[in-house]
């Protein structure tokens, strides 16, 4: 259609295309066309789908996306990539994966879910190029064996040269410029002044750019910086293998990761689409046979600036006539019209309100400007005409027409004819069309003729402004007599004018225009103020939805978190109360041990008691029970309300929730005792003195017999006594002390008083 660049389009969706991250999405947005009906209606679900994800779940995952089609091409026929094109690559695999991650948490997003499902991803080949390239683009050693000794060997090599330096700095400091090597075309060097050139024996590799000195290879590093150029030509070739390598797997899976980068612009652009209509309040239109458009404002101006306004046109009412002020609204009003159709056919988001329906048009042709052209050597009538003829051999009635001032630029008594003919074709064609005019004439064949209809665009009289809202259902005045005084013409002028425009026989129309249109207004303003309460009930609905939607969202993510970590918590309890138990039963177990287990289990028995009843006959003293919750079994040997002191067979008490427990048969080796095996037999020594004397014992045996005796002491109560090791070496003494620092079971300890050994014995204070 001509009018496209009138309209623009460009710029439109250049606006969505800013919105892009992926270079491709950009190149999409910007070269979109018009869709078959099908894909509109597949494309408008899935900009619908994302507006609502976007809003709940905020953006899907998408880095910045290069245009990978030239790598892939590259690589399929068997070209090497460098390192950033294959991190390029990795970023791509990792890109999709992020994306299914991010589409398996969302509900009741089923295009999205889809595109996950089949979206390729290919993480062996993003593992590969990330094991052999660093984020640095440096291709590592451990890519490969050959990579990995060549480097080795440039190493060592480079060590041995660097061994020499400091002598041959010292040996030919005395002629050289600076007192130091340098490299020059990858070889070690010294900068010598011309005068000794001869004094350095070795090989000459140029000049200094001052001439100066000149460069030396000593002969002690010829040898040596040789094999180092050489090693350093095997590592450029092993990288280009590496490189080689990946590259080849690339080309073997370029079908998937094209598929891929394809899919994820595509998703950019879906997801600029959504962005677009949270930041500008747009919404997606669907397919209808009416055209209705509800609070529509022209895109390019700005959601702030731009007056909204409805249209609405269907299959009895397809013709409708807009009127009013110069400078009224009325070309804009057309423009917004032809914007929406077209962003709509394109599927794109619409700058209007919710509801918008607009009918899949055969062709959108329109006829808005001025045509005048020195080099087709046409006048703005002229101009006109040849754009209208054009834009009639193309519509049918499944069209969309606009005509701005139609049958201007000639004379108005003709331009009128030419203009009501036009609208009696657009008519019989049976197409929707919105035209723009002045002439009277064209304002009575709107209301006279059915499938017509009127509208205009405000003016206020008061302040002599435009206020650009258009009124269906009434023609309206030009002021033009009003508007030429107030743009600068005199005022005996606009004075005769008027004398001379009541004398003609337009006065009765105008009048007659003027008095319907009051009434229309009163109507259209109790329209307008009903509208406008419906509208703000219909935002009230969709922001407690979108409330609701995302309430029920965090409750949902908080649940989940806390059955998560409660679970965790008590997996972990269960797991270090059975560790517990298990370390309660091994034959060796030293009582301190013993007993920080037990105390250990107490706790977590306490922590993890049940508010669920499990029995349903009242336990007693004597019963032999099982705890629901843990490995135990045991007696019951006391009761104290809701809790019960369990003996096992171990010869252990426990304190358990009585509702945790559960009555069983007793085997016949059960004996409710507290004495176990494990206690009695860290206890039989019956005479256990109040001290322990260490002298005389080496170091292994003094410390075997310090935690045998503390042991002891532990099971018999005693809260202090004293260790004698002497002086000696300090060793014994050493010993005691660190032994008691890294045992809990020891309050504390201190040298022993002069009466009672002084620096040779030391006191313990047991807990």
């Amino acid at each position: 259609m001509e009018a496209y660049e009138e309209l623009q389009i460009d710029r439109l969706k250049a606006l969505f295309a800013a919105r892009c991250l992926t270079v491709r999405g950009k190149e999409k947005a910007l070269k979109a066309g018009f869709l078959s009906k099908l894909d509109l209606e597949e494309t408008l679900n899935g900009v619908s789908e994302m507006e609502l994800v976007y809003a709940r779940y905020g953006a899907i995952p998408l880095q910045t996306g290069e245009d990978l089609r030239p790598l892939l091409n590259l690589a399929a026929k068997g070209a090497c990539l460098d390192e950033h094109q294959l991190k390029q690559i990795a970023e791509e695999g990792k890109a999709a994966e992020a994306y299914k991650k991010f589409a398996a948490g969302v509900e009741d997003a089923p295009i999205l879910q889809r595109i996950a499902s089949y979206i390729p991803s290919f993480p062996s080949l993003v593992e590969e190029i990330d094991r052999c390239i660093d984020s640095a683009f440096y291709v590592v050693d451990k890519a490969s064996p050959e990579l990995r000794s060549v480097r080795s060997a440039i190493k060592s090599t480079t060590r041995a040269i660097q061994d020499k330096l400091s002598s041959l700095v010292n040996d030919y400091r005395d002629y050289l410029s600076a007192p130091t090597l340098t490299m020059r075309d990858g070889h070690y060097v010294l900068p010598v002044l011309n005068a000794y050139k001869s004094k350095v024996p070795g090989l000459s590799l140029g000049y200094s750019g001052s001439g100066a000195s000149i460069f030396i290879e000593p002969e002690r590093l010829v040898a040596l910086n040789a094999k180092l150029a050489g090693l350093l030509e095997e590592e450029k070739a092993e990288v280009v293998k590496v490189l080689r390598h990946l590259s080849a797997l690339v080309g073997s899976s370029a079908e998937d990761i094209e598929l891929t980068n394809d899919t994820l612009s595509d998703e950019d652009l879906r997801l600029a689409k959504a962005k677009w209509m949270a930041d500008n309040e747009g919404h997606v239109g669907q397919i209808s046979s009416n055209l209705y458009i509800p609070d529509g404002w022209h895109p390019l101006l700005g959601k702030g600036k731009a007056i909204p306004n409805t249209f609405a046109l269907s299959s009895s009412r397809r013709l409708l006539v807009i009127s009013g002020p110069n400078a009224g609204g009325k070309t804009v009003a057309l423009k917004t019209v032809g914007i929406i159709a077209i962003l709509f056919k394109m599927g794109f988001p619409l700058p209007c309100g919710q509801g918008a329906e607009i009918p899949y048009f055969s062709s959108i042709e329109a006829d808005i400007g001025d045509h005048q052209s020195l080099d087709d050597n046409l006048s703005t009538f002229s101009g006109h005409i040849h754009s209208i003829a054009s834009c009639l051999k193309n519509i049918d009635s499944h069209s969309l027409l606009l005509l701005d001032e139609v049958g201007t630029g000639t004379s108005p008594h003709e331009g009128e004819a030419i203009a009501v003919a036009l609208l009696e074709k657009v008519l019989s064609i049976g197409c929707f069309a919105l035209v723009s005019s002045h002439f009277e004439l064209v304002k009575e064949f709107a209301l006279s003729e059915e499938g017509a209809a009127n509208a205009s665009m405000e003016f206020d009289e008061e302040s002599l402004e435009p206020t650009y809202h258009l009124h269906v259902g009434s023609p309206g005045e030009s002021f033009a007599l009003v508007l030429s005084e107030r743009f600068g013409l005199d005022h005996d002028i606009v004075s005769r004018a008027k004398q001379i425009a009541q004398g003609g026989e337009e006065v009765s129309v105008a009048a007659s225009i003027k008095k319907l249109s009051s009434l229309i207004k009163e109507n259209e303003d109790l329209r307008v103020s009903l509208k406008e309460k419906e509208k703000q009930i219909e935002e009230g609905e969709v922001a407690l939805a979108k409330k609701t939607a995302a309430f029920e969202k965090e409750k949902k993510q908080f649940a989940e978190s806390l059955e998560e970590k409660t679970e965790a918590v008590l997996q972990k309890a269960k797991l270090q109360a059975e560790e517990a138990i298990k370390s309660l039963s091994q034959p060796g177990v030293k009582l301190h041990e013993a007993v920080k287990a037990k105390a250990h289990l107490d706790a977590l028995l306490k922590e993890e008691e049940s508010p669920i009843s499990r029995s349903n006959e009242p336990l007693k003293e004597g019963d032999y029970v099982e705890s629901l919750d843990y490995p135990l079994q045991g007696t019951v040997t006391k009761l104290s309300g809701k809790k019960a002191v369990v003996s096992s067979s171990k010869g252990m008490s426990f304190t358990l929730a009585i509702d945790s427990l559960k009555r069983i048969a007793a085997p016949e080796s059960a004996k409710p005792s507290l004495k176990g095996a494990v206690l009695d037999g860290l206890a039989k020594d019956k005479s256990l003195s109040l001290e322990c004397n260490l002298i005389g014992l080496r170091y292994d045996e003094a410390k075997q017999e310090l935690d045998r005796y503390l042991d002891s002491c532990r099971v018999k109560g005693f809260k202090r006594v004293r260790i004698i090791h002497g002086l000696g070496s300090g060793a014994l003494k050493r010993m005691t002390a660190e032994y008691c620092k890294t045992h809990s079971f020891v309050e504390r300890f201190e040298m022993a008083g002069e009466a009672e050994g002084g620096a040779g014995a030391t006191v313990v204070y047991l807990k």
